[in-house]
């Protein structure tokens, strides 16, 4: 599921969004599978092989808590554009971790859309921050490919055209 609330005025434009996807299902049986192999060291461990066993708990916890994080990262994890007359200024929070992007005004070119296809039926749909130097890719929709395709084109419509206003309005050209 995928919803993209912008709030936009004459001087900034903000985007915030949140990913749920249906891999969620998928990790939480993998979790409930992945905690029956974080037992195995237990019985190792308490039949006297110690360096073996802490070895093996180790590798089992620490997979159970990434996929815990993932997990958690899918129902918290938000991201969130603002795009003003400095530049684009990208926010991702998930509880109490914050990742921020500053991308100045002069650098960016557009905004697009790219499919990355994986299986048949799996794909992933990144929004893409294209820059004279580099660009950003952000991962905003996974599903099947009749799924959010419209309302993610749609967003990157509405960016560009504020993006031109913004460089109109402030003479910025390319370096």
């Amino acid at each position: 599921m995928q919803t993209f609330n912008i709030e936009k005025n004459e001087t900034q434009c903000v985007v915030t969004w949140r990913h749920h996807s249906g891999i969620v299902v998928k990790w939480l049986i993998f979790l409930v599978f992945w905690s029956f192999f974080c037992l195995i060291p237990l019985d190792i461990l308490l039949n006297g092989d110690i360096l073996y066993g802490i070895s093996l708990a180790l590798v089992g916890w620490g997979g159970w808590f990434f996929v815990l994080g993932k997990i958690v990262n899918a129902f918290f994890g938000k991201t969130r554009f603002m795009l003003d007359s400095n530049g684009l200024e990208s926010t991702w929070t998930c509880l109490s971790l914050k990742l921020e992007k500053r991308i100045t005004l002069n650098e960016l070119r557009c905004f697009s859309t790219q499919v990355n296809c994986g299986k048949a039926t799996r794909w992933h749909r990144r929004l893409y921050v294209v820059c004279y130097t580099t660009d950003v890719g952000y991962l905003t929709t996974a599903g099947f490919l009749t799924q959010s395709s419209k309302e993610l084109d749609d967003l990157c419509k509405q960016l560009n055209a504020f993006l031109e206003t913004l460089k109109a309005a402030s003479s910025v050209d390319a370096p």
